[in-house]
């Protein structure tokens, strides 16, 4: 699986870097929780994007839907997290 921030770049470009860091550390950080609670194994960070496989380097009956249950909730978790953020670095 690989997930990223759609529109990071134009999210990025209204905030200061140092904030911008922070909304990464806490994706990343996120992400990489609901990756693991799931059985997932995080093969790379990629700018704003993280891969992730699921069924290594072991394989489980159900991997297939760990891998669905997260991505369902690192939508939910990264939108959270963006929106937040931007609503925060605008006050």
């Amino acid at each position: 699986m690989f997930t990223d921030i759609i529109g990071s770049t134009a999210i990025s470009a209204g905030l200061d870097p140092e904030h911008w860091h922070n909304i990464l550390r806490t994706y990343y950080q996120a992400l990489s929780s609901i990756i693991f609670d799931h059985e997932g194994y995080i093969g790379k960070y990629l700018g704003d994007g993280v891969l992730a496989y699921f069924g290594y380097p072991k394989a489980f009956e159900h991997s297939t839907e760990q891998a669905v249950r997260a991505g369902l909730e690192i939508v939910k978790a990264a939108n959270s997290i963006v929106a937040s953020e931007e609503l925060v670095a605008r006050l």
